[in-house]
Formats: C-alpha cells, structure tokens, sequence
C-alpha cells in the first residue's frame, strides 16, 4: 500500500493507506470501550516501521530448486519443464484466495493451522535428495539445510565436508543473482543465524538468512 511518484506504485490506489489507518484505529476504539482504563494501563505499539518492501521471497523457492538441482549436476533446466513436485497442501493454498483461507484459519484450532503450514513447507519434498529448503517469511528469507539428526530424514551431516559444500555453494549462487537490465545485486547479504544466535533451542532456526538490497521486486 505505500504509494509515492514512482510508476512502480502506479497501481496502488489513492488513499488505500490512510483507509487502512482509519480501520484498524477504529478497531482499537472498539477494544478500548470494552476496558476500564481508570484500573488498566493501555499501550498501543507497532513491531516494525514502515517503508518499501523489497522482499524478493516469491521466487526463492524456485531459486532453491535449481540451485539444489546444480548441487546434484541435475543442471542444465529448461525454463518450460515440468514444475517440481508439490504438495496436496501446497498446492491448495496456493490456489484458494487468501481472504478464503483466513477465513478457515480462524475457525480451526491453532494446532490445526501448524500443522497445515509445516506440510504446506515441507510437503512433496523429496527427502533423500534435497540438501535445503525455504521456509515462510516475510522482509527477508530464511532457509534451513536437511541436517542429519535433526530433521527427521536428514542427509547433511553438520560440520562435514559436504554439509560446508553446500552451504557455500547457496550463498554464492543467491549472492549472484542479477536483475535483467541493471546487472544490480538482489542479495545484500547472507547471515548465518547459527553463529549469531546460541542457546538450548538453536536448532529450531533457519540457517541461513538472505538480505534482500533496495531493489524492487523482480
């Protein structure tokens, strides 16, 4: 929704923001008159700014997917082969609009909605030949590798020569790619979150993180 004098934002409807900021005000004006705020501290905040989205997370999957097939010398892949295999739930939520899947979110318990969204990741992966995968997110991406021990049909063993292998050849193929016309960089960076964050429940993260530059969605 964020729209200024750039034909990219063309598209984006006059005043779409400020109808946005008016709903949701609304909306905590509604909360607030259900509240004794003489016995209640109320804080209202937000966890992030705001600006352009520069998240290039639409086509990180099949980014993965032919990296992952070079990593197995599956390459070259024609731009017209067939797509690689998807799951049942992938699939469909991929195809129902979202407002449709919102709805039955809300009305299915939580641990319904985990479960849909561990198999719409992870279903129709081929486990015995797939190094790494994408999981959802948002601004940035994140990717974890198929590590032995850890996910459950796991062929990477960590620390070994191949896990090392792989790992270098994601990020220096994501660090590669270029948009057509400008040749300009759409990875900023990579992180390695393992190396950034300890504790007890570290295996439970991403592995890799990519840091998308200012370039618009491409």
């Amino acid at each position: 929704l964020w729209r200024d004098h750039d034909e990219v934002h063309a598209h984006v409807p006059k005043g779409a923001l400020l109808e946005v900021y008016r709903a949701v005000d609304a909306a905590v004006g509604e909360v607030l008159e259900g509240v004794d705020t003489d016995t209640t501290t109320v804080v209202v905040f937000s966890l992030h700014g705001m600006g352009y989205n520069f998240s290039q997370e639409h086509f990180v999957r099949r980014a993965l997917d032919r990296i992952n097939a070079r990593y197995r010398h599956e390459l070259p892949i024609q731009s017209n082969s067939a797509p690689a295999r998807r799951g049942l739930i992938r699939a469909l939520r991929e195809s129902i609009p979202a407002f449709v899947q919102h709805r039955i979110a809300r009305a299915v318990p939580v641990t319904v909605r985990d479960w849909v969204v561990s198999r719409e990741v992870t279903g129709g992966l081929e486990w015995d030949r797939t190094p790494g995968f994408s999981l959802r997110s948002d601004p940035y991406s994140f990717l974890r590798l198929n590590v032995t021990g850890r996910e459950r049909l796991g062929i990477l063993e960590a620390g070994s020569d191949a896990y090392r292998r792989y790992l270098e050849h994601v990020m220096t193929s994501f660090l590669a790619l270029r948009t057509v016309g400008t040749n300009a960089p759409v990875v900023r960076d990579t992180v390695l979150l393992q190396e950034v964050f300890s504790g007890s429940r570290q295996h439970l993260l991403p592995d890799l993180l990519l840091r998308w530059t200012d370039e618009y969605p491409v």
